[in-house]
């Protein structure tokens, strides 16, 4: 019989495999366990539920003791099978903790204006994401709950990026804020109201108009038919992550190579479920059953996109497509980047 000590060594080797397969800046992944008589129960949270079917799986590998198997029992809680929330900043800056205690440490800060996917609420504090998909817990104090339309419209629409600190009659907004403007570039403000800026102060952008996704979209079309080679960078055979690295760097932008480094980069998209929040030229991210992102396409809009697929070569495809082992891409995927913010 495994001695206790043998079995937590084993299961917090394993932990660690699974969460080191993804940042856990960007993926939740924090899970405790209790050895039973009989059995290992584990609680706790993950992002994706990938992410738990990877530890299932090696965790049945590693607790057969002798001709019997040790049960897991899980009671994990996967956040994006949770209902989303959304909360935008209210205060100049809102302090992000590693945990929900006055005395965590303080790991980022949100900017004023900022939206927050929300994702639970624990004590005075909600874990959510900023829009790097940066984790952490903010207190809600600090927080102003909008809607979904609302998050779109900050999103997808015509925003303004503070340059310079501006200081109103409630307050400091500083420079590096990003809040909803009019066409007459008036910030709307958390509470609905708005502030007249000087046009010097921002600078102005709609990500659904970047001047970038028609010429980026042309280049990628360009590539239809290439064959698959791992690990190739050319017209001759290319991979996923290397048919977007390729396609960002003509246009003069330098992405990571893989794609575990690139689902790292830009604002965190696609986290609604019907793709509104996901815009052409936005990267859509898969994950494998091992808990690794291991694919990546290039979003042409809704749920259709364009990538390098070992069958087939670059082509385009649908998310609820089936893939080379007959399950539909939906099954594998868990978020977008957008690149072109």
């Amino acid at each position: 019989m495994a001695t206790l000590s043998h079995l937590e060594s084993e299961i917090n080797s394993c932990l660690k495999e699974i969460s080191a397969h993804t940042d856990p800046r960007h993926f939740a992944f924090r899970v405790s366990y209790e050895i039973r008589e009989h059995e290992i129960a584990l609680s706790g949270f993950v992002h994706f539920p990938q992410q738990e079917q990877a530890l299932l799986s090696r965790l049945e590998k590693i607790l057969q003791v002798g001709k019997k198997k040790i049960a897991v029992y899980s009671q994990i809680k996967i956040l994006a099978k949770n209902k989303l929330r959304f909360g935008q900043c209210r205060v100049a800056f809102a302090n992000m903790y590693a945990h929900p205690k006055k005395d965590s440490e303080r790991v980022s800060q949100v900017l004023y204006g900022s939206f927050l996917l929300c994702y639970f609420s624990h004590g005075q504090y909600i874990f959510c994401a900023d829009p790097t998909g940066y984790l952490g817990y903010v207190r809600k104090a600090d927080i102003l709950l909008q809607t979904r339309e609302d998050y779109l419209r900050w999103l997808n629409g015509r925003r303004a990026r503070v340059m310079s600190d501006i200081q109103t009659a409630n307050g400091l907004i500083p420079m590096g804020s990003e809040l909803v403007c009019d066409e007459k570039n008036r910030l709307i403000l958390p509470d609905g109201g708005v502030c007249q800026s000087v046009n010097s102060s921002i600078k102005v952008h709609e990500p659904i108009r970047h001047p970038l996704i028609k010429p980026l979209l042309k280049s990628a079309l360009a590539y239809l038919a290439v064959p698959y080679l791992w690990g190739g960078k050319t017209s001759a055979g290319i991979d996923c992550s290397a048919f977007v690295q390729v396609l960002f760097l003509i246009h003069g932008i330098a992405l990571p190579r893989d794609s575990s480094q690139q689902v790292n980069v830009g604002y965190q998209t696609g986290m609604l479920g019907d793709f509104s929040d996901v815009l052409p030229g936005d990267l859509l991210f898969f994950m494998g059953r091992k808990g690794r992102i291991i694919h990546v396409g290039l979003s042409l809009g809704g749920e259709k996109f364009l990538h390098a697929s070992v069958t087939g070569g670059v082509k385009e495809s649908f998310i609820d497509e089936e893939e080379t082992a007959g399950h539909p891409y939906r099954n594998y995927y868990v978020m977008a980047r957008r690149i072109l913010a």
